[in-house]
Formats: C-alpha cells, sequence, structure tokens
C-alpha cells in the first residue's frame, strides 16, 4: 500500500504506469466493418487451429476488409487523420508476446499478438500472424480462413506450406540479440577533426558510440544517429536495421550510441524517462553524439535521429527535448515513453516525426495514440502500420524499410 502512494504521487511512474497498461492491453477497441470495400476473401486451403483453451476473444478472428488494400499502409499527409478502418485489419487485444511468424507451438498463447497457433496440411505446427490491409500478406507467405473451434480466422501462413523455408520476418527478440566483438572491445580511436571513411568504435565522454563513415560520404554531408533497441547492440542494429545499405547509397555518416545494459529504470538500456532533461545521461549522450558528428563535417542542419523499441522510445523523448538540433525523427516500435506528461507540448519546434510500426506490436495503442496525439498538435506525422509484423522488427533489413524512412527524413532539414 505504500508503494502504490508512493507511485501515484510521482508524474514519471504514472506516465510509465500508463504505457505499461497500454502494452498489456496490446491494442486499442477498434470499429468493425460490414463492406467488403475491395478487400480479397481469404484462401481456404485446410490450415487449421488448435483447439486447445488458449483462444483469442471472440471478437479477434473477425477480419476487418480494408479500405485500401496493400502490403502496408503510409500516411504522411500531415493534414487529415488517416481512416483506422484502412490501417488496421484485426482488433487485436490479446496480450500474448509469444513466437513470431512460423515459431513452434502447441497453442496459441505461444504465438505473438494476434498470431494463432496452426495446423499446415502437412501436419506442422506453427504460429501465423494476422493478415494484412485487404487479406494481404508479405511475399512469402498467404492469407488463408484457419478454422478453429471459436470460428474462422484469418491468418498469413507460409506460402510454400512449410516453415522449413521461411526465415520469419518477426521471430521475437532473436533479430535484437546479436553481440558482435567490436561492440565488446575498447575503443579504437577517438576522432579528431574530419571524420574518415570506415567503422570504428570511439569515445564520446564516458560512453562509447559506433561510428560508421562510407567511402562516399564527404564533409558537408548529412549524418544519422541511430538508436538500437533494448537487448540489442550497436553493431548488430547497424546490419540488421538496413541502416548500413542506406549510409552506403546515400552517403550518409552514421553514429550509434551504445546503451550500459540494464542501467535505466525498469532495467531497460535506455532512459527514456529520467525528468529533468538535464538529469539524464542519455539524452546527454544523444546531444554529444550529434555534437561528435557535427565537429566531424557533418552539415548541422542535416543531422536527423532514429530509434527502434527502447532506442524509439528515448529518440521520440531526444526528438522532442532536442527538436532545433535534428531536422526530423523517426520512432519506431515505440511511441511518446510518457503519454499524457506532455513532451510534444515542450518541444521548441515541431520536429517532423516518423512513426513506423507493426500492426502486430503490443504498444500499437501507444503509438496509435502518440500519433493522433503530435497531430492534433500541427506536427508534420508520417504513419507507417505493417501488416502482420509484431514488435521486431519494422526497420529492418527483411521488411526494407530504411530506404524510404530516410527519403522522408532527409526531405526535412532544420530551417
Amino acid at each position: 500500500m505504500v508503494a502504490s502512494t508512493a507511485m501515484s504521487n510521482s508524474p514519471r511512474a504514472l506516465g510509465l504506469l500508463a504505457l505499461l497498461l497500454g502494452c498489456a492491453a496490446g491494442g486499442e477497441e477498434l470499429p468493425l466493418l460490414d463492406d467488403d470495400a475491395g478487400a480479397r476473401e481469404p484462401d481456404d486451403a485446410g490450415w487449421e487451429g488448435t483447439d486447445a483453451g488458449a483462444l483469442p476473444p471472440a471478437d479477434l478472428g473477425r477480419v476487418i476488409p480494408a479500405v485500401d488494400a496493400g502490403t502496408s499502409t503510409t500516411d504522411d499527409s500531415g493534414t487529415a487523420p488517416p481512416r483506422d478502418s484502412g490501417e488496421v485489419v484485426i482488433a487485436m487485444d490479446v496480450p500474448a508476446a509469444g513466437g513470431g511468424f512460423c515459431a513452434p507451438c502447441a497453442t496459441n498463447d505461444q504465438c505473438a499478438t494476434g498470431g494463432l497457433c496452426v495446423r499446415s496440411p502437412a501436419g506442422e505446427m506453427l504460429c501465423g500472424v494476422p493478415c494484412g490491409a485487404g487479406n494481404t500478406c508479405a511475399a512469402d507467405r498467404r492469407c488463408v480462413g484457419v478454422q478453429t473451434n471459436a470460428g474462422v480466422f484469418a491468418q498469413c501462413v507460409p506460402l510454400s506450406g512449410t516453415c522449413r523455408s521461411v526465415t520469419p520476418i518477426d521471430a521475437g527478440v532473436a533479430i535484437d540479440r546479436g553481440a558482435p566483438t567490436s561492440d565488446l572491445g575498447p575503443p579504437t580511436d577517438v576522432p579528431g577533426g574530419a571524420l574518415s571513411a570506415g567503422e570504428r568504435v570511439v569515445t564520446v565522454g564516458t560512453r562509447r558510440v559506433l561510428l560508421y563513415v562510407p567511402t562516399r560520404w564527404r564533409g558537408g554531408g548529412a549524418g544519422l544517429v541511430a538508436l538500437h533497441g533494448n537487448g540489442d547492440t550497436a553493431s548488430n542494429f547497424l546490419r540488421t536495421s538496413g541502416l548500413m545499405a542506406v549510409a552506403d547509397s546515400e552517403a550518409v555518416a552514421l553514429a550509434l550510441p551504445m546503451a550500459i545494459a540494464g542501467s535505466a529504470p525498469m532495467g531497460v538500456d535506455w532512459d527514456a524517462y529520467t525528468r529533468p532533461a538535464s538529469s539524464n545521461a542519455d539524452l546527454r549522450l544523444v546531444q554529444d553524439t550529434r555534437t561528435l558528428l557535427v565537429s566531424g563535417g557533418v552539415d548541422a542542419r542535416r543531422v536527423f535521429l532514429a530509434g527502434q523499441s527502447q532506442g524509439g522510445y528515448l529518440a521520440f523523448y531526444a526528438g522532442m527535448t532536442f527538436s532545433t538540433l535534428f531536422g526530423a525523427v523517426n520512432v519506431s516500435a515505440a511511441g511518446d515513453p510518457m503519454p499524457g506528461l506532455g513532451l510534444a507540448g515542450m518541444a521548441a519546434r515541431r520536429i517532423p516525426v516518423d512513426l513506423l510500426t507493426g500492426s502486430g506490436d503490443f504498444a500499437i495503442a501507444n503509438i496509435r495514440s502518440t500519433r493522433d496525439d503530435l497531430r492534433a498538435r500541427g506536427f508534420d506525422v508520417r504513419y507507417t502500420e505493417l501488416p502482420g509484423v509484431g514488435h521486431c522488427c519494422p526497420l529492418s533489413t527483411r521488411t526494407d524499410t530504411a530506404p524510404a524512412m530516410w527519403q522522408w527524413l532527409s526531405a526535412r532539414p532544420l530551417p
């Protein structure tokens, strides 16, 4: 009882509680549409759902015909709110956070939010994911109607009929868990003067930053500060996010700060919660990393910020805090880390925000709420929701979203 009283008196704790409650809810109530609106019927391919007791609620299985079909939905008009019925396919309110697409399973609660444990025609037990807009799926999948003891559910399953040849696109935290040796060793050098081509770890104050400067980069070029997710590493994020390829093709200098594992509140890697900002060491690291790029020759007007998962929450906080230092910010698989506390209202400038998420992200309610709040405040917002993709990882080489993300950010330098 004493702990509850202490939490109620702490604004930050209230924000954290609100965020956690949003994650636990797994999604917001969505309207069901009665018209087909051009949606494709799911195939009837003999896939069956498990008859275990852990089935989704009855309202999960009904497919919402999409207003506009496609493998993903992006709304960057910045003038009118998107039509939610066109961005969301299934009302996902199951708090499960299990295996992603093609993960082996025995019951539904072993699959990620919105996914069913299904039996293939060959008898293979695997996790599906909800079908996307217009009952579409990724290139290596198809949408089928899965028969369960609670009705028929629309799920993406392997196009080949088996998971043996499928690489999961959202296989839990496995994509985030690399531990390359370049993150574990001492810094190789501390740059002085202009940035030079190559990949190396440098010191910034008492912290470390991974620099990647492509051979095509020249002084006066653009730069990006990128924040990896909880449990991930900077060098793994560089390779799995698609940012390395973007840097090479677009001549962008990348700086990826390294988190101190478990150092933040709740035992996460990045502190997206401590206020005031002047007391937040991770915010200071983001600011110092920008200074590192600018002092090395990056155009001060063309420094941008991006982050995924826990790094995305910190990117949002840093973007609002340093809105006059970054041209625009990408926030992937994350939203406002302290909803209700008005971070966006404290920004000195309405920094453009690129929100990227999967429709199966457990924090989808918070992300959509962040989108709506920013638009209501007059921010320039691009919102992309990838059907059938879970929390890990909307920004990845598998979704190939990094090029479009960079094109949108880079078109919005500081005034």
